[in-house]
């Protein structure tokens, strides 16, 4: 349990599977339990039938895990809330470390945020009006839909060396990222999620928030979105853009990948690269935790 919980994983919303070393979860789980089946018995073919394709399985599941929903509902089982474990670790985590108003990253990863590498926590602990500089590649993907959503949010077209600057705003509750990718500019709002999003990141992009997981695994701290909706409208899983995306350090600085697929275009667009803070961002960092500890 205590794993399924550091992977930001909610049982309540969806089934865990651990197989050969690998966590699979919702959708996943159903579709690699349908391999492992066999198809004998009514039952069982029309289970491995629906779900033995990814794509089958992501359209299905949610309607499954509606009326599951509904019944445990009817039959009063209460939910396990198995997260709440890491509200109680986060509590204990930010007293320890005696911060006046800490990142919501480091709220939100709780103690696993001592284990981030060191250039990653200075991204997300940095104070307010910091800058950071560096250089990304670009790619695109190729079917006429992904090229026009990624028009339609501004991303850079294909490329090398495409220069980056991110920009950070910190309110009480809310942290403000302004990514420039060579004069485009990409703005979001992240939020300590709460009710169905909670122990989740919420990142907002114009009338889309969406809920992600932050989990890390091999020194590298890995976004997984859970959810989203539509200003306050819930949206399909299946439908949900997802990919592999992550933050980790190369040579003591800040690295990142981040890839953006949809279901019905494949790729939109990734893109990795580098980042590295300005020195009046660095002084302004160390001023913050002087204060913050209350050294001189």
């Amino acid at each position: 349990m205590d794993e399924i919980a550091k992977a930001g994983l909610d049982i309540d919303q969806g089934r865990v599977l651990k197989f050969i070393g690998a966590i699979y979860y919702g959708p996943d789980e159903v579709h690699i339990l349908a391999l492992l089946s066999s198809p004998s018995g009514l039952f069982n073919r029309i289970n491995y039938y629906v779900f033995r394709t990814k794509l089958g399985s992501a359209i299905f599941y949610p309607v499954c895990k509606m009326f599951r929903t509904a019944m445990l509902k009817l039959m009063g089982v209460k939910y396990i809330e198995n997260l709440k474990q890491v509200a109680i670790d986060i509590g204990q985590s930010v007293s320890s470390a005696q911060i006046s108003n800490p990142s919501i990253f480091r709220n939100v990863l709780g103690k696993v945020w001592i284990d981030l590498p060191e250039s990653v926590q200075q991204m997300h602990d940095a104070s307010t009006g910091t800058i950071f500089t560096g250089a990304a590649k670009f790619t695109r993907g190729r079917s006429w839909l992904a090229k026009l959503i990624a028009a339609i949010f501004r991303f850079p077209n294909e490329g090398n060396d495409v220069p980056v600057e991110v920009r950070i705003e910190k309110s009480a509750d809310a942290e403000f990222w302004q990514r420039n990718f060579n004069r485009k500019i990409f703005r979001s709002k992240i939020t300590n999620g709460t009710g169905k999003y909670e122990h989740l990141i919420c990142e907002r992009f114009g009338p889309f928030t969406f809920g992600i997981a932050l989990v890390l695994k091999n020194s590298k701290l890995n976004y997984v979105v859970r959810n989203w909706r539509f200003f306050q409208m819930p949206l399909p899983g299946f439908l949900c853009p997802g990919g592999d995306s992550y933050e980790y350090s190369c040579d003591g600085k800040f690295n990142f990948n981040v890839e953006i697929k949809f279901a019905l275009t494949g790729l939109i667009v990734s893109y990795r690269g580098w980042l590295v803070g300005t020195p009046s961002s660095f002084a302004n960092m160390r001023t913050a935790a002087t204060e913050d500890t209350g050294t001189t």
